[in-house]
């Protein structure tokens, strides 16, 4: 049997690397987004950078970047029209457990 759980996290930093508004507005909800790992940032060792298609876009929140691992996540929500200031991601995992 194969359980499904969605993991939903916390894009924060989106003024600081958004600054062009048309840009900005071919953000969707939907698109895919890469999390990925930055163990030598100076601020954070558990930093996770969000890229959408090759554009830094954020950080997953220090109060979640601990949790969550590297991959591929959709935005399901963005707050905000020509610069948001929230964007939640999320990703499908699936578990799978053999019953014997």
């Amino acid at each position: 049997m194969s359980k499904i759980k969605l993991t939903r996290l916390t894009v924060v930093g989106l003024r600081f690397y958004i600054r062009d508004n048309v840009w900005v507005n071919n953000i969707n909800l939907g698109d895919e987004v890469s999390v990925i790992k930055e163990p030598d940032n100076q601020y954070d060792k558990y930093a996770m950078a969000v890229y959408h298609s090759d554009n830094k876009i954020g950080y997953i929140s220090k109060n979640e970047n601990k949790f969550c691992d590297e991959g591929i996540y959709k935005i399901t929500m963005k707050q905000g029209l020509s610069s948001p200031v929230i964007m939640m991601i999320q990703k499908r995992i699936e578990e799978v457990k053999n019953e014997n």
